[in-house]
């Protein structure tokens, strides 16, 4: 068992992904437009200068590459990068597609943040998170993704 602490929770809108094809597999840029962060100890916003770069390989899987920037509710800027995986169930990419929301339990979505903040939210620097994903159909092919995030103790 790995102890671990709510960190924050995560809603970030991004713009319809941009896919091109390469030899690894197909890169998915998903460009951040807005977002909001909500925790006891962090909150804010997300900066429209972040997003993912996802890999999906030749068996579907999503290699997660992402980046953004929170604004905290007191002007500070927290940077965030994290890898992970994103992996379909069944046909949940489908109803995304689709315009249906996905449970958590539609995909197989893990991240592992680390973090680069200001002498305000040091302590984040020294901390290892892992979260928890989930999307929505957005506005215009964009999606709605849906973080939480723990700081494992």
């Amino acid at each position: 068992m790995i102890d671990t602490r709510h960190l924050y929770d995560v809603r970030a809108v991004a713009r319809p992904p941009v896919r091109t094809a390469a030899p690894l597999g197909v890169r998915s840029s998903n460009i951040v437009q807005d977002g909001v962060v909500s925790g006891e100890r962090i909150r804010g916003h997300l900066l429209p200068a972040g997003g993912d770069w996802m890999l999906v390989d030749a068996a579907g899987a999503g290699h997660v590459d992402a980046r953004y920037i929170i604004q905290t509710h007191d002007g500070a800027y927290v940077q965030v990068f994290y890898g992970g995986r994103l992996v379909f169930h069944d046909d949940a990419l489908t109803r995304l597609r689709a315009g249906r929301p996905l449970q958590e339990s539609d995909t197989y979505f893990r991240v592992a943040p680390t973090f680069n903040a200001p002498d305000a939210y040091g302590w984040l620097n020294n901390v290892q998170a892992i979260g928890v994903g989930r999307l929505e159909p957005g506005e215009d092919g964009g999606t709605i993704v849906h973080y939480r995030v723990f700081e494992v103790l």
